[in-house]
Order: C-alpha cells, then structure tokens, then sequence
C-alpha cells in the first residue's frame, strides 16, 4: 500500500488548500490481481462552466461499456433537484 498524490488533477482541484491524495493497494493473486486506487471524492472531468440562472450545479454521467453518450442527467436547484435518465436507443 502507498500514499501519493494523482499524476494528474484537472486545473479546477490543483488550487484546493487540503492535498488530494490517494491510497494505491494490490489485491488478488498472479493473473487475477489488480492495482485499487482509493480516492477521498469524485474527481469530475470538467469540459466547460457557464452560469445558468436558477441552478446550483448540473451534471451528466456517461453510460457504461465505453460508451460516449451522456445517459444520466442531474441538475441541482435551490429546492430540488432533478434526475432524467436518457434513453440508450
């Protein structure tokens, strides 16, 4: 096990005051190892920001199996937030 900081951190987490580290652990055994990185939160890929007049924060999460297409959209307002699930077809 070790401690370190991530190679690399998308220029909106480089100026945080607390150190962005992660724990680098093994597990398994010979062809069924792995390398698990342990991370204190989630580290979005940040494309682009505007401001959008009622919202707090907005994000889209990609579908799974390598696919480029947004499926899960969350906007966060003042007093809801709302979840809209893209149809994959």
């Amino acid at each position: 096990m070790t401690l370190g900081e991530p190679s690399f951190l998308s220029d909106d987490f480089q100026a945080l005051e607390d150190p962005d580290l992660e724990i680098v652990t093994t597990s398994g055994h010979g062809k069924n190892g792995a390398l698990c990185v342990l991370q204190r939160s989630i580290r979005p890929s940040i494309v682009t920001t505007i401001p959008i007049h009622g919202l707090k924060d907005l994000w889209t999460l990609l579908l799974p199996n390598g696919s480029t297409n947004h499926g899960l959209i969350v906007v966060s307002q003042e007093a809801k937030s709302i979840v809209r699930i893209e149809n994959s077809k």
